[in-house]
């Protein structure tokens, strides 16, 4: 039985080691792939087939981007796909399961490269585009950044204790 017991702890505790080897606190960092859209929130909260032809969109992307990552990133298999919209500006975050260190503030720069060099040679994920019923169009292109980029490669913090709220500003689960 005590066995048993040191095996699921160590399993818990595998769980929870980032990518450069170290345990994580109760912050969690994730490399996820993020991309900005100009829409108005009504129409996604619209009714359940708006948000299903937002989801499939979303999750038809996510298995496009697993393509990508190959052996560099998987997608992740703890946390869906998700996104955040205010003010009619639309986020999606896709994670992955590659966690990092807590005081890591983005990701490692060869695999971030890596990624967007990756990205960029992508017509899908140069031209991103997620589906909406009820737009008009219902197709609706990514914002690009500076460097024309639709999808980019960031850090996303989450508490790993859910019911704690991510605040920002303190950079701690509170």
């Amino acid at each position: 039985m005590a066995l048993l017991r040191v095996a699921a702890i160590l399993m818990f505790l595998m769980s929870r080691v980032t990518s450069d080897g170290q345990v994580t606190s109760g912050l969690e960092r994730r490399l996820s792939f993020k991309s900005e859209f100009d829409v108005r929130c009504e129409l996604i909260d619209y009714d359940n087939d708006s948000r299903r032809s937002l989801r499939t969109s979303i999750i038809r992307r996510k298995d496009q981007l697993q393509g990508l990552c190959e052996e560099d990133c998987m997608m992740s298999s703890t946390m869906d796909p998700f996104f955040e919209c205010t003010k009619d500006h639309l986020t999606v975050y896709w994670p992955t399961d590659n966690l990092y260190n807590t005081t890591s503030q983005s990701p490692p720069a060869t695999l971030s490269n890596k990624l967007k060099r990756k990205l960029s040679q992508s017509n899908v994920m140069k031209n991103m585009e997620i589906f909406i019923i009820f737009h008009s169009p219902p197709a609706i292109a990514a914002n690009k950044n500076s460097r024309g980029e639709s999808v980019d490669v960031v850090l996303y913090s989450t508490c790993v204790d859910q019911t704690k709220p991510y605040n920002v500003g303190s950079d701690q689960c509170t």
